[in-house]
């Protein structure tokens, strides 16, 4: 189950974990190792299109990892990637096969939601704990 983490005085922890490391580098590298199985099981919801199409699997193959500092998100390329995750009238109701909204990216977020915070738990765990933010 998903869940939500609250940080009191995040400006002082946000300090700490510049001095424990020097930078934030490490929450950045855990936020990306956190956002590999999200892609790529994003990417495998992703429609494809026909095999006849030359876009057939653009949308798929366009996923990657951006994460700086404390942030870590998945995004597609395509500028029609919104309206295959989120739309249902006009050009994007053909998406609707694939499911009902949202479609690949959000769906795999609720998925690994538990993998993502493990992973991320995981690598920044002797961090916080040499400041006894954990014990």
């Amino acid at each position: 189950m998903a869940g939500t983490i609250y940080i009191a005085n995040y400006a002082a922890f946000r300090a700490d974990l510049k001095r424990a490391a020097g930078s934030t580098k490490e929450a950045t590298a855990a936020m990306k190792k956190a956002g590999a199985p999200l892609l790529a099981k994003a990417a495998g919801y992703a429609p494809r299109g026909s095999t006849n199409d030359k876009h057939a699997g653009q949308l798929a193959g366009s996923g990657k990892i951006l994460a700086g500092g404390n942030k870590g998100r998945v995004v597609f390329k395509p500028v029609y990637a919104p309206g295959a995750e989120f739309g249902s009238h006009g050009r994007w109701q053909g998406f609707e096969k694939w499911g009902s909204t949202p479609r690949f990216g959000y769906r795999a977020l609720n998925e690994s939601a538990d993998q993502i915070l493990q992973i991320v738990t995981e690598e920044l765990l002797p961090i916080m704990t040499a400041y006894g933010w954990f014990f």
